[in-house]
């Protein structure tokens, strides 16, 4: 995804996953959901400027399934993510679930705001949303055990995408 927007139209019954990783560049993408479709939107924003990234997503239909999950790191820039996903009026059984994490690094500055815009009262949606900075008495604690800071600071942001990395197909 090139710094403009990139819209994926689903059609019925169909699975796709989708994955930008690792990007600096503009996340702008929208997904429309049809019906019966099951998508999954994995990405990894690397900021080491100020950018804004949005992710939105359509569900226009009904039956459909649809994950975005996603980490961003931001070292010593403010790093901005919308993540937005609305469930029209009139759809029936869709599951929307949102799981961003967020990692400031270096004075970096991450805000995420997901929006979830839901005109239907049969869905079950979901966001989870953390912001963290590396926290400093866990650095110490691998320092304590003859790891430099740096290594110490590697190894946390590891651990913090490693949940994410078992989604990528590799």
């Amino acid at each position: 995804i090139l710094d403009d927007e990139l819209v994926l139209d689903i059609p019925d019954g169909f699975v796709l996953k989708f994955y930008v990783l690792p990007t600096k560049k503009i996340i702008n993408l929208k997904v429309i959901q049809n019906n019966n479709s099951d998508v999954k939107v994995y990405f990894s924003i690397l900021g080491d400027d100020n950018k804004s990234h949005n992710i939105k997503n359509n569900i226009i239909g009904s039956n459909n399934k649809t994950l975005v999950k996603g980490r961003v790191l931001s070292d010593s820039s403010d790093v901005s993510l919308t993540v937005e996903g609305e469930i029209f009026k009139g759809t029936l059984n869709n599951v929307y679930t949102e799981d961003i994490k967020g990692l400031n690094l270096n004075n970096g500055f991450v805000k995420i705001v997901p929006n979830l815009l839901v005109s239907t009262d049969n869905v079950l949606a979901n966001h989870l949303v953390s912001i963290s900075d590396i926290r400093k008495d866990e650095v110490n604690y691998l320092m304590q055990k003859g790891i430099s800071e740096d290594e110490a600071k590697k190894l946390l942001v590891l651990g913090f995408v490693d949940d994410f990395k078992k989604e990528l197909p590799m």
